[in-house]
């Protein structure tokens, strides 16, 4: 697998959660709106205080309704977020143990390796771990992972030119093997690290591009059933139809 397409699908993860974000952060709004609306109607009824509670009783449960939705869709991306970071966490974990063991002697990268994020605690569900973390991490693993592959282009270069030295004669067929074997197993580690990427980006870009979709029903129902002076209207960078999204998701 290509390193690159996994550092674009990562940009596109992020991209999804801004634009999910944006949506909360609209959803918000329009309840506070809904919710000095009903202030408004009680203090213009205060009067007639019970009848006027009991006459906009549905309007308030309306409002709850959309409230329990809110806290459901906040509560799924936190966590999916923490799923995220947890699956880094682990393959930084991976990689820097990996890299201390085969590769000591790359001290630049080893020294990147050496930096430690929070812990991730599997029991502690309501511990928050920041976007930011994951993002250095996923850096951090992109580039190690590019070093080592340039590592084993070299050694194949290397390998090419022994083979080389065979077809004239010199007997060096046993070093053929030993480099073959670790050559093999240098790309192997490389390929395992790579499709972990690549299955965490198209998991994660699944469960966000259904959690966007959810999150903009959730706008259109309000809009369709609720008129206010602060309907909600979508931007440009939070009017993915599901169309788009999909088509997104089917390109991982």
């Amino acid at each position: 697998m290509n390193i690159e397409n996994a550092k674009k699908d990562f940009v596109n993860i992020l991209l999804l959660r801004k634009n999910i974000i944006n949506i909360f952060e609209k959803i918000s709004s329009k309840m506070d709106s809904l919710k000095q609306l009903y202030k408004d109607m009680i203090k213009s009824n205060a009067a007639t205080e019970e009848a006027s509670i009991f006459g906009i009783d549905a309007f308030l449960f309306q409002h709850k309704l959309i409230e329990i939705e809110y806290h459901n869709i906040i509560a799924v991306f936190k966590t999916i977020d923490n799923r995220i970071y947890y699956e880094h966490h682990k393959l930084y974990k991976m990689v820097q143990d990996y890299m201390k063991k085969e590769f000591s002697s790359f001290d630049s990268t080893l020294q990147m390796l050496s930096k430690n994020f929070p812990v991730y605690k599997q029991l502690d569900t309501m511990k928050e771990y920041d976007i930011s973390y994951t993002t250095e991490m996923q850096t951090i693993i992109v580039k190690t992972i590019t070093d080592v592959s340039s590592y084993l282009e070299k050694r194949e270069i290397e390998l090419t030119e022994n083979k080389k030295q065979i077809e004239k004669g010199i007997k060096i067929d046993n070093l053929i093997h030993i480099q073959n074997y670790h050559n093999a197993i240098v790309k192997s580690n490389i390929d395992m690290f790579s499709q972990y990427l690549h299955t965490f980006n198209c998991h994660n870009t699944n469960y966000l591009t259904e959690l966007l979709n959810r999150s903009l029903r959730i706008i259109e129902n309000v809009n369709k059933n609720i008129k206010t002076n602060h309907s909600i209207e979508d931007d440009a960078d939070t009017s993915m139809t599901d169309a788009d999204a999909d088509a997104d998701a089917d390109k991982k």
